[in-house]
């Protein structure tokens, strides 16, 4: 490839900016034991490259202020900063040391950072005087004599605290206010040949269903993030982060088996025992079951022999014995576990550990809400043929069963068949369907409704005064506390693409 002028400079400029990433800070002095002005600060910059790095042109923009002399930095040499490089000279007998213009560094720790001569950052230590920085003033880095000192690699990260430590190189012969200095300006320090900085290795890794992997001693097949050690030799281990994801493949009989309706958190105390799961085979022809089962949310399997029928519901129960005396026949079987109050992944998983039906429910948002959380409902899917796992998809249900009340609440549900919520039509029937629990009202208000297309509830005492206003947009429930408001009647105005209202005693 033949290169022409600009891209000749463009790659000189790629390799230039390369090699300046090169300069680490290694040591800082920021609080020595002296009485008024710190003479003794100082900062260390380390070529850790391969290449000599030139550094006309650099200078401190934080921390401290100024410019860099104009000399090259050959691979594994210093370069030290100070703020008077004649006493730096008379203490530590260190030559070609070179002062910066203003500033000082702070004892109670601050960002310092250089940048190359096209104004990038180059390095930015944003050092502390607690932890995880080495601490301590009797001896210490904070007025102790002590300097702090970066052991890691180029390939480390020198703005981590934990990276750092006190140095242990004693100065021979130098006290200054009866602290020992111990330091190493210029100079690789003897505390980096005692100390380890763990490897830290990010992995992500995936495997399909069914499959598993050796991590943290154990065979993983769920999703998250595992942690193990690499032991070392010189017992400086390395830490290994594995990020795992499950894959699950569609099964060509996505969108023929379809969770319909969910019963994830009835209103009883202790025990949810009147969960359930429905599933409705949405095509013309019976669909065998064999070995098909919830890989998550729930644990069960279907037994050998097990089909659905065409168009027909399937239900799986917590409790049979519970599920058939309040809805009077018995589910197709039980599953173990139970289903979140709070939302959880459901995942219906093939014979072959290909997903059929995957949805990730939740109690509130876009999804149905307060009546299924605990308000005695249901929710349920009217449309099979929609995407079931976007809550907007989903309503409560409005099936009323008969003399079940728990806890206060009347139940509603329809495992095993449509619901009467999917077959409102008219305004009418709405507008006698969204009042649900409403009169008498005492401390809290719930309303619930079949139409998204409201965006706004609001309560109007007889006398016509607003008391109450709340949107409502993308809802089909809500709650209110009203046990602020006086005894009385009030109407509730839902107003949307149309304006519906009730009359409320309030008690």
């Amino acid at each position: 490839m033949k290169l022409t002028l600009p891209s000749i400079l463009l790659l000189f400029v790629l390799c230039f900016n390369l090699s300046s990433q090169d300069l680490v800070i290694t040591e800082i002095m920021y609080n020595p034991p002296e009485s008024g002005s710190d003479t003794l600060e100082f900062i260390e910059i380390k070529n850790m490259g391969s290449s000599t790095v030139f550094v006309g042109g650099y200078q401190f923009t934080q921390g401290v202020t100024g410019a860099f002399p104009n000399l090259n930095i050959p691979s594994g040499s210093f370069i030290v900063f100070s703020s008077d490089s004649l006493r730096m000279a008379q203490v530590f007998g260190l030559s070609g040391t070179y002062t910066w213009t203003s500033g000082g560094l702070s004892n109670s720790g601050e960002d310092i950072v250089f940048t190359d001569a096209n104004g990038v950052t180059v390095d930015s230590v944003d050092y502390e005087d607690g932890s995880p920085w080495p601490t301590g003033s009797n001896p210490g880095p904070n007025g102790g004599g002590v300097s702090i000192v970066f052991c890691g690699g180029l390939n480390d990260d020198n703005n981590l605290g934990a990276n750092w430590f006190a140095s242990t190189d004693t100065v021979s012969g130098l006290i200054v206010n009866g602290f020992q200095m111990v330091c190493s300006p210029g100079s690789d320090d003897a505390v980096c040949s005692s100390v380890c900085i763990p490897v830290v290795v990010n992995i992500n890794d995936t495997i399909l269903l069914g499959d598993s992997v050796l991590l943290e001693g154990m065979y993983q097949n769920r999703d998250g993030v595992y942690y193990d050690t690499l032991t070392a030799s010189n017992n400086c281990d390395s830490i290994i982060i594995t990020n795992l994801h499950v894959d699950i493949p569609a099964s060509t009989l996505e969108g023929d088996l379809v969770i319909t309706e969910i019963m994830y958190n009835p209103p009883e105390s202790g025990t949810d025992s009147l969960e359930f799961v429905e599933i409705y085979n949405n095509s013309s022809n019976a669909i065998s079951l064999d070995g098909f089962y919830f890989w998550d949310g729930i644990n069960y399997t279907f037994p050998s022999g097990a089909s659905i029928s065409a168009s027909s519901f399937v239900v799986l129960a917590g409790d049979s014995t519970a599920f058939h005396n309040a809805f009077g026949f018995a589910p197709f079987d039980i599953f173990l576990g139970g289903l979140s109050n709070s939302g959880e992944e459901l995942y219906f998983i093939d014979d072959q550990n290909m997903g059929v039906d995957l949805i990730t429910y939740d109690d509130g948002g876009s999804w149905p809400g307060a009546p299924t959380s605990g308000g005695g409902s249901s929710m349920v899917l009217c449309d099979f043929n929609s995407d079931n796992n976007i809550g907007g998809n989903w309503t409560a249900s409005n099936d009323s069963i008969p003399g079940l009340v728990v806890n206060g609440q009347q139940v509603y549900a329809s495992p095993g068949a449509d619901d009467a919520a999917c077959t409102i039509t008219s305004s009418s029937e709405i507008l006698n369907s969204w009042v649900k629990y409403v009169n008498p009202v005492n401390d809290d208000l719930n309303i619930m409704w079949f139409e998204k297309s409201f965006e706004s509830l609001t309560l109007f005492d007889v006398s016509g005064k607003m008391v109450l206003s709340e949107p409502v947009n993308g809802k089909s429930a809500i709650q209110l506390s009203v046990s602020h408001l006086d005894a009385g009647i009030y109407v509730a105005l839902l107003q949307g693409e149309r304006t519906e209202t009730i009359k409320l005693v309030k008690y």
